[in-house]
């Protein structure tokens, strides 16, 4: 009878120690997060405004940072220009806008998958969400507040 009962509870240890094991992989797993290797390269806006060329350079500087830069031309004169970077500071990424205002602003990244990431600064006057998405070798670029949309297309050199 003895020996019955410590059989029953070692089961029951061995169970509960693999059913802790299972939580512990499941927490691993929604804590993985992607890289944005998938933006590397030059790409240019295909939906531009007539005379306008627009384009968005992306580099790898190391595993917790991206740099890259838009800007647009206009009959070869830069008319806009931006600095861009994605950084990964304690375990979160943020998209860093520099060169449009006086101080950097900026973006958590909210939402990311393998290819696309969410971005969000609800303090920001315009946007307060930045989305990228590839998808069928299209780099999507969408700028947003609850008033206004704009959708950058690109593609890549």
């Amino acid at each position: 009878m003895k020996q019955l009962i410590y059989s029953l509870l070692l089961l029951f240890i061995l169970g509960c120690g693999q059913q802790e094991k299972k939580e512990n992989a499941s927490d691993k797993i929604e804590d993985i997060q992607y890289n944005f290797d998938w933006m590397i390269g030059s790409w240019t806006r295909t939906n531009d405004d007539e005379g306008n060329d627009t384009f968005e350079y992306w580099e790898k500087i190391s595993e917790t940072n991206y740099r890259g830069l838009g800007c647009t031309l206009q009959n070869a004169d830069t008319v806009f220009k931006e600095n861009l970077q994605l950084l990964n500071k304690n375990n979160v990424w943020h998209l860093v806008v520099t060169g449009v205002n006086e101080s950097p602003t900026l973006f958590k990244v909210i939402e990311q998958t393998h290819n696309s990431f969410v971005s969000e600064n609800k303090e920001n006057e315009f946007p307060n969400i930045i989305n990228y998405a590839l998808k069928d070798k299209v780099l999507t670029a969408v700028v947003s507040s609850d008033e206004m949309e704009i959708a950058f297309t690109f593609e890549k050199q």
